[in-house]
């Protein structure tokens, strides 16, 4: 029987680090997800790294091909949207380069914070990217992660919003393309793209071809509650109801061939501060914000309650 290690994001976290990881070590958390400023990357990783050591956590690494850390605006493409009938595959636009660059910037930095890291996510491409490009990149990024992160660290691409792989349906002829395209799954982005939580569409015969490769090649779980139109509603996850078509998914994934032989699957439940522009750091708002001030709960404690919830699943 495979075994759950739950990772804790230091998204809308605050509190220091000399006091945030004990506690989440405390609380059961197997380690932190996080990007390379997050943990003080290029000047300050080493007091993290000591910590980690410390408290005996280990480390899952988010790397962007651009739109760092999705601070400020969405940063414009270098190029304009390309004419695919004349853009050779093995030619890179402008766009693609440009993503290619920092990846192997990001790559080569993430390789360097050493033993407790035990997983690469990469928030990779943008959602401009035409047919080709997105195929012209994962041609060129594959490869380049290949000969950069060791065999033994898995990586993984993130459906993400904002990213090539932000559209589930786009990413079937990658997927079929690709047979070592293996995923981030936060499913919550894809629920929000698609304004319906697709496996609760009956019998789709699209939506069952894309789940069969969603299940073969998740390797890691962003595991989130929302809704067709948010992300997170951290007001629901109480509700089995809400929580029915996400936890579908989450135990499709566990019990895949790749979970099973690999004997665990790693785990983030990745709440964090409200998305609707109003940003206060490690608090997340239950339901009601146009009415009146809504209630309060704080990421941890968000987190913490959630990752009991998710024991109990992954049984």
């Amino acid at each position: 029987m495979p075994s759950a290690a739950f990772f804790h994001a230091l998204w809308g976290t605050t509190a220091p680090w000399e006091e945030l990881l004990p506690r989440l070590k405390s609380q059961g958390f197997s380690g932190i997800e996080a990007s390379l400023s997050d943990v003080g990357y290029p000047n300050k990783q080493q007091k993290f790294l000591s910590l980690l050591d410390k408290y005996d956590l280990s480390l899952i690494v988010g790397v962007y091909t651009g739109w760092v850390d999705y601070i400020g605006e969405c940063p414009p493409e270098p190029s304009e949207f390309p004419d695919d009938n004349k853009q050779a595959e093995n030619h890179p636009t402008p766009a693609v380069a440009s993503h290619l660059s920092l990846l192997r910037t990001q790559l080569e930095a993430a390789i360097t914070l050493g033993p407790r890291l035990v997983h690469i996510n990469v928030h990779g491409g943008s959602d401009t990217f035409s047919s080709l490009e997105s195929h012209s990149y994962f041609s060129l990024a594959l490869p380049l992660i290949a000969s950069i992160v060791p065999s033994h660290i898995p990586v993984s691409h993130e459906t993400h919003r904002g990213r090539i792989l932000s559209n589930p349906f786009g990413c079937i002829p990658l997927f079929r393309s690709f047979p070592n395209l293996n995923i981030t799954l936060d499913i919550s982005h894809w629920f929000v793209v698609c304004e319906r939580l697709l496996v609760d569409q009956g019998n789709d015969p699209r939506v069952e071809a894309l789940m069969r490769l969603v299940v073969e090649r998740t390797r890691h779980v962003h595991a989130r509650v929302g809704t067709a139109q948010r992300a997170q509603a951290v007001e629901l996850l109480e509700d089995q109801s809400a929580r029915a078509p996400f936890e579908k998914v989450w135990l499709d994934v566990w019990k895949s061939e790749w979970v099973q032989k690999r004997g665990h699957l790693t785990v983030t439940p990745e709440y964090g501060p409200r998305e609707d522009g109003y940003f206060v750091p490690s608090v997340v708002f239950l339901g009601g914000q146009s009415k009146g001030s809504p209630q309060e709960v704080r990421v941890e404690e968000v987190v913490a309650t959630e990752m009991s919830r998710l024991k109990n699943l992954f049984k």
